[in-house]
């Protein structure tokens, strides 16, 4: 009796710590935190894998006997079994994944090589050409590349190439995979260009002279020392470009499905078109588990593989390579070559919205029609230019409105969770929430759009009907993007001393006082800076919206789009121009405010 008295006097005394810390101000919102998560992030992922397992409406008129909402494995069998509908995509995801991992870390290693390692001119105009292309949707380069190479003989109008010298691509090179491969490696090849420059900057060429002294040659020197030393930063960047192209829409819609040329992104984006949303699951959910397993194969590599350490107590020194009498020519030959491999592109696709019949290059056919003149019956189904365009305009306003309030809740809810996580260290409240947070990065965003399609169609208990609304583009933007913030939230947190919060406890102060009075000031940094990298990535979203816009709610990416399958292509060139501008003007915001920023910090330490 003694002892199930003290028994129950423990659970008691359990149970009370543990009410104490979930109804204290930390505990109410890290609850609140973890059921909005779960409702935007676990919830609808649930759903989704309920539905590719039940009968739904449509399959009763297909299997006799059938009943709605009956578990099955047909969806699963028909999809993985079925080479157009699963197994070729998947086959052909693979490849292009791929062949663009290599060819960015290919051209991304040479220049980080290049601008950190050598003494090679021009550095600071390299580095911009380098990081160009992600400052800049994906599907520019593509659509560029079809102004550039397209002719009459692929039943489109007469490309620059061609009119310049009347050499007809051959189609393969137009459309298909290895364009795909080649446009995708240039958008991402940022990526590992930023990887392996911070890797490559850290060694300390010591080292490498040390070897060079006990007689090693430049490629031992390189097998034995530069190369391992990289190796992380090498795996890493890899492993981001491989999944996130795994997870491309635009790209391949542009020059892959014009040849027929399907990867699992497009073929969720089809199947879904043609109501099939069952199978439009199944490979959706078969995408997310892929890239999962490939971040889980990364971690796992990183986590057992041998470290190298070379950053120890002393300062390290870097001697760069001499390219002696050849400096200023590979600096000239590096920024021709990304020359022509961005800017050329680009000038052509800008130079492509003023011309008012495509296919004619000549200076006689420049306008400005597509960007400021009225509808004609005769020319893109009667659709007026993109400024003075009603529904340019609108889609304008609403890429606006989805970013500015993506951006608003996601750094909000970053700092809530940062807060959680940080005070609430080892919790296993803080550490699911944690994790949670993280999932979005796992899945592409076309099938995150697939997801919220699945589940907000068609109303459920305690979940309205939501499809073609703008709060639907709000909540699927704010789910995709809440770990940019989440990362920026914990960092501003672990900067922030729990003294200070708890110094204004002891005064009387409430939980909203010194979050408003202490906390937000003090992170405002980190808080800006998630909010300025929310609003520039949501701006040029066309993957995660592409399944979930209306007429009335569409965004410009979307718009682009839809001008782009509808055949009008000068006014698609003309509003992709227009985003370009757009997004290299809140890049340059961005970077102004960063300098700034560090400025004010140098001056404070002073």
């Amino acid at each position: 009796s003694d002892s199930a008295n003290g028994r129950l006097s423990d659970l008691d005394a359990f149970i009370r710590r543990a009410m104490r810390r979930i109804l204290s101000p930390q505990g109410i919102i890290s609850i609140i935190v973890l059921v909005v998560l779960a409702y935007v992030i676990l919830m609808p992922v649930a759903f989704m894998i309920h539905d590719s397992l039940t009968f739904s409406i449509d399959d009763l008129r297909l299997v006799p006997g059938a009943t709605e909402g009956a578990f099955t494995l047909r969806h699963w069998i028909r999809t993985f079994t079925s080479k157009p509908r699963f197994l070729g995509p998947l086959k052909n995801t693979l490849v292009v994944s791929a062949g663009t991992m290599v060819l960015a870390i290919i051209i991304g290693g040479f220049f980080a090589w290049l601008i950190t390692l050598t003494d090679v001119p021009f550095k600071g105009l390299l580095e911009l050409l380098c990081m160009l292309p992600y400052m800049l949707p994906s599907w520019a380069f593509s659509m560029a590349w079809v102004q550039i190479l397209q002719h009459r003989g692929v039943g489109r109008p007469t490309g620059f190439l061609a009119y310049l010298t009347g050499w007809n691509a051959p189609e393969w090179l137009v459309f298909g995979p290895l364009p795909i491969i080649i446009n995708c490696a240039v958008h991402y090849s940022p990526f590992a260009y930023l990887t392996l420059s911070a890797a490559l900057s850290g060694i300390d060429s010591q080292v490498e002279e040390a070897a060079d002294i006990l007689g090693a040659s430049r490629f031992t020197i390189m097998r034995k020392i530069t190369f391992p030393l990289v190796t992380p930063a090498l795996l890493s960047a890899a492993i981001l470009v491989f999944s996130r192209v795994m997870g491309t829409f635009a790209t391949v819609s542009v020059l892959g499905v014009p040849a027929r040329y399907q990867v699992l992104s497009t073929q969720v984006y089809s199947l879904t078109r043609f109501g099939r949303m069952s199978e439009a699951s199944v490979v959706a959910i078969a995408l997310i588990a892929l890239c999962a397993i490939i971040v889980y194969v990364n971690n796992k590599v990183m986590g057992t593989r041998k470290d190298y350490a070379v950053i120890g107590g002393k300062g390290t020194k870097k001697r760069l390579f001499s390219l002696g009498k050849y400096r200023k020519l590979a600096g000239v030959l590096s920024i021709v070559f990304l020359s022509l491999v961005v800017l050329l592109p680009l000038f052509l696709l800008a130079y492509s919205s003023v011309m008012l019949n495509e296919g004619d290059w000549s200076l006689n056919n420049l306008s400005l029609h597509w960007w400021v003149g009225k509808p004609s019956p005769h020319l893109a189904h009667g659709e007026p230019g993109i400024l003075v365009n009603p529904t340019v305009l609108r889609s304008a306003w609403n890429t606006i409105r989805v970013s500015v309030i993506t951006a608003l809740l996601c750094g909000v809810f970053g700092l809530l969770i940062g807060y959680v996580v940080v005070r609430m260290k080892r919790h296993p409240i803080a550490t699911a929430i944690d994790a949670i947070a993280f999932i979005p990065v796992v899945i592409p965003s076309i099938a995150f759009g697939a997801v919220y399609l699945s589940i907000f169609a068609q109303p459920r208990p305690f979940i309205p009907m939501l499809y073609g609304s703008f709060v639907l583009l709000v909540m699927v933007a704010f789910a995709k993007r809440v770990p940019y913030t989440t990362r920026t939230g914990v960092s501003a947190m672990h900067q922030i001393s729990a003294e200070l919060e708890e110094a204004a406890y002891l005064h009387g102060a409430s939980l909203w006082r010194r979050i408003v009075s202490i906390l937000f000031p003090l992170a405002r940094p980190g808080f800006i800076a998630g909010v300025f990298l929310v609003v520039t990535t949501t701006m040029r979203e066309m993957s995660l919206f592409v399944l979930l816009m209306s007429p009335g709610n569409r965004v410009l990416a979307g718009q682009t789009f839809v001008y782009n399958e509808i055949g009008a292509s000068q006014l698609s060139n003309a509003l992709m121009t227009f985003i370009m501008i757009l997004s290299l003007t809140l890049a340059g915001i961005v970077k102004l405010w960063e300098n700034r920023a560090s400025k004010t910090q140098v001056t404070v330490e002073k």
